[in-house]
């Protein structure tokens, strides 16, 4: 499956505008509802007390106030609870479509890496980690991650991010430490945006908890 088939799956996904606003649509079935009401009680009344004179027009708004509260309240509750249904139906679809087609997607684009320039361990760095995540993670591991703080070159600008990333420690020593990632290059839709996926830095043998400035 390539991105465009990705894209238009995630496309046929969605949430009907109609079904934004409950309280819009169920005030339009409370009057509608609250009117059919208001005439069968009129007519019970009528039945009742031979005549509407009895009840006068102050009787009939607060008859008509009654059966509109009481139709709202239901037809309300009524499509609270449609509106809830769709809203799991879409959010259960659009994690589906997350799992079976985008984050596979994502898994099988090339693995692009990056010379570290600049690599450091900090105690405070899990404060300082980046709310909007740099590097998110699609892969369904459980791995354990390192704050670092590190800085890579890409084209003529540096960048320097702290962030929790998973790491290896495989490389020689003579070896320089690098960050592996898959970059997609366009949104898929759903919240999964272009970007870096999946980073992961590989650092020498040897490193422990120091400082590496190349």
């Amino acid at each position: 499956m390539n991105i465009n088939q990705v894209i238009e799956s995630g496309e046929k996904i969605v949430l009907k505008e109609q079904h934004f606003l409950p309280l819009s649509a169920a005030t339009e079935w409370s009057m509608i509802i609250g009117a059919v009401i208001f005439c069968l009680v009129l007519i019970i009344c009528f039945g009742l007390f031979s005549g509407f004179r009895r009840i006068g027009l102050e009787g009939c708004l607060r008859l008509f106030m009654v059966a509109y509260i009481i139709s709202f309240a239901f037809t309300y509750i009524t499509f609270k609870q449609d509106y809830e249904k769709i809203q799991n139906k879409y959010v259960s679809e659009v994690e589906k479509w997350k799992k079976e087609q985008a984050y596979p997607y994502i898994k099988a684009l090339p693995i692009e890496k990056l010379e570290i320039m600049k690599i450091e361990t900090d105690s405070k760095a899990v404060s300082k980690t980046n709310i909007f995540k740099m590097f998110p993670d699609v892969n369904d591991n459980k791995l354990g991650r390192t704050p670092l703080t590190l800085s890579f070159k890409v084209g003529d600008e540096v960048f320097t991010i702290t962030e929790s990333l998973q790491t290896s420690m495989e490389l020689s020593n003579e070896e320089k430490p690098y960050i592996e990632f898959q970059n997609l290059e366009r949104d898929l839709g759903h919240g999964v945006n272009a970007g870096a996926y999946n980073a992961k830095v590989h650092l020498p043998k040897s490193f422990a908890l120091t400082n590496i400035n190349n």
